[in-house]
């Protein structure tokens, strides 16, 4: 038993005994005694009340956890270098004018790939 519950079932056992002595009764000058069978509610009641308050279950109550499972986050592999083809090389030539590109910027029936070879 904690120091607590003694003090409080020592202060308790106390004051039930302290109200025996009012129920002793006496004559007071009245010739007669006095019955009074009550008295010993009240500190019983009190003391009954004092001990359930220290003694009573504490009840909490909480919020319900829910655990859901992390998320499962899949990283797409790093992008494989792509190899430069070796693509021969290649000039945009543009039959109306008659000439390359860059030195034309548009051709009005569409560049031509022609296999670039250097002028001799």
């Amino acid at each position: 038993m904690s120091k607590f519950k003694k003090i409080i079932t020592t202060l308790v056992l106390s004051s039930l005994l302290a109200s025996t002595g009012a129920y002793a009764g006496g004559y007071y000058g009245h010739g007669y005694r006095h019955h009074h069978h009550g008295h010993w509610i009240a500190p019983a009641l009190i003391g009954g009340l004092v001990v359930y308050s220290v003694m009573e279950p504490r009840v909490v109550h909480s919020q319900p956890v829910y655990v859901t499972p992390a998320p499962v986050v899949v990283a797409p592999p790093p992008p494989q270098p792509i190899q430069a083809q070796n693509l021969p090389p290649v000039w945009y030539y543009c039959q109306s004018s008659q000439t390359y590109y860059p030195y034309v910027q548009s051709c009005q029936e569409g560049w031509k790939t022609v296999p670039a070879t250097p002028a001799s």
